[in-house]
């Protein structure tokens, strides 16, 4: 699953005109249970279409945190691929990507 919020607490807070954008990618096992210690591959697009790759790694919890700055517009977080020695990323039935507008 691949979740996109705008980081902090105020909504419309900028700084100097930037937005600052978390995404958090969660991953799991066909059971459900929490995938630790995954490397998650990912592509931001951001407003001005312009492309950035990020990798992180997932926490306890499963969680890979991906956070970006820029203009105001429509931010898209994209999965290209989650690694982890002994398991395979099942691609078919995976939420890879979500946008969100600030």
């Amino acid at each position: 699953m691949v979740f996109l919020h705008k980081k902090g607490v105020d909504p419309a807070k900028t700084r100097h005109g930037t937005m600052s954008v978390t995404g958090k990618v969660k991953v799991q096992d066909e059971t459900g249970a929490n995938i630790r210690n995954a490397d998650v591959y990912a592509l931001w697009s951001l407003p001005d279409g312009t492309l950035q790759s990020q990798i992180a790694t997932t926490d306890r919890r499963g969680f890979a945190n991906f956070n970006i700055s820029g203009s105001r517009g429509i931010y898209t977080l994209t999965v290209e691929d989650i690694t982890k020695l002994g398991m395979t990323f099942d691609i078919d039935n995976s939420l890879l990507s979500k946008s969100i507008t600030k």
